[in-house]
Parts: structure tokens; C-alpha cells; sequence
């Protein structure tokens, strides 16, 4: 049995209930996350990050456990809403089955409900299972920016993937 994973949405009243694991996760995670030092040491930078996301930010929840899973957001919105960046988070034990059927259920929501035409992912070159599972969900590879970051203390490239909507 497949289990389907529920979306809330940073705005919905019961987003509330998972805001101390989305902190958790986000704090866990944010050397992954972001290259640029954004620091989530105090509830003012971390109420930023939310409040510059306008809304664009979903808690994934697992639905027979009721805890959150990981989340998504997205930002850097191009061209009138042609495209947006997808960046993703999920709590080790969700990697799998569980973020692809999140990815098969989430892309296609976030092109019919924002009209764009093309989603966007940057990954780490050191991080085959995401490029795996972009792969897997339908992206395609659109080039590499040559040692462009450090991560973990080491020199790495960022991958561009992008999935483009193909209009009937």
C-alpha cells in the first residue's frame, strides 16, 4: 500500500502543529540547504526566511503518523511566473518511496496551480540520490556551474535540472 503524502501549506491553520519540526529539520539540514551562511539561530531569522517565501512554503506530512515528513518551497521566480526554483528537504527515514510519490503528486500541483511553464532544481554534485530522483521524476539535466560552492568543507559544482511543461 502506497502511502499518499499530505500537503500543508505555511498559511493553513494546522501548518502550526509541525512549525518546532519544520525548525528542527531546517536547522538540521540548512548546511545542505543554503551555501550563503543564512544562520537560524533566533526566531527573527527564521520568521524572515518564512515571511520571504510569501506563502510558498508546504509541510509535507506523513498521514499515518501524523509527522512531518520534510517540506518544499519555492522562490526565485523568473519572467512573470514562467519559472520558480524547487528546493526540498525530508527527514532521513522519508527517502524513497515516500519523496517520490511526494514529487509525482507535487510537480504537477505546482504547474496547474501557478500556471508556470518550467520548475527549476539546483543540486550538489556530491548528492547522486537527488540527481537520481529528479531523474526518476522527469528533469532534465541543463548544465553545471564548475566548482561553484564548498560543502562539507570541499570545493563541489551545482547541478541544473529543470522539468518544463509541455502545453497541449
Amino acid at each position: 500500500m502506497k502511502i499518499h503524502p499530505y500537503f500543508l501549506n505555511i498559511y493553513d491553520y494546522y501548518s502550526y502543529f509541525f512549525i518546532f519540526d519544520f525548525i528542527r529539520l531546517l536547522k538540521k539540514h540548512k548546511l545542505k540547504l543554503f551555501d550563503d551562511g543564512i544562520e537560524f539561530n533566533n526566531i527573527k531569522n527564521i520568521y524572515e526566511f518564512i515571511t520571504s517565501l510569501n506563502g510558498f512554503l508546504w509541510f509535507i506530512v506523513d498521514p499515518v503518523k501524523v509527522k512531518l515528513a520534510g517540506f518544499i518551497f519555492l522562490d526565485g521566480w523568473w519572467s512573470n511566473t514562467y519559472g520558480v526554483d524547487i528546493t526540498t528537504c525530508f527527514d532521513k527515514k522519508y527517502y524513497g518511496s515516500f519523496v517520490r510519490q511526494t514529487g509525482k503528486i507535487f510537480i504537477p500541483y505546482i504547474f496547474k496551480t501557478y500556471n508556470i511553464k518550467k520548475l527549476q532544481a539546483h543540486v550538489y554534485s556530491t548528492n547522486m540520490v537527488t540527481t537520481k530522483l529528479l531523474y526518476d521524476l522527469g528533469f532534465d539535466y541543463e548544465g553545471t556551474l564548475k566548482k561553484h560552492t564548498i560543502v562539507d568543507n570541499k570545493v563541489v559544482d551545482i547541478l541544473f535540472f529543470s522539468i518544463i511543461k509541455i502545453d497541449n
